[in-house]
């Protein structure tokens, strides 16, 4: 159970990190966050961290 959560929580805030990252540099538009810089380097930092979970994620219980 433990893995499917970091997992799935791990997919979801990666991708959540990704569109931040999408909609801040200007590809992804109609929301405030367009072309605003900050949602850029946050997208980047929240996407790494949904990285991390799922790395993390993928490699407990396969022992």
């Amino acid at each position: 159970m433990r893995r499917n959560l970091l997992i799935g929580l791990g997919g979801l805030i990666l991708v959540l990190g990704l569109l931040f990252l999408l909609q801040g540099s200007g590809v992804v538009h109609g929301s405030p966050m367009t072309d605003d810089h900050f949602w850029i380097y946050a997208g980047a930092v929240i996407a790494v961290v949904g990285a991390a979970l799922l790395s993390v994620g993928l490699r407990v219980g396969r022992r």
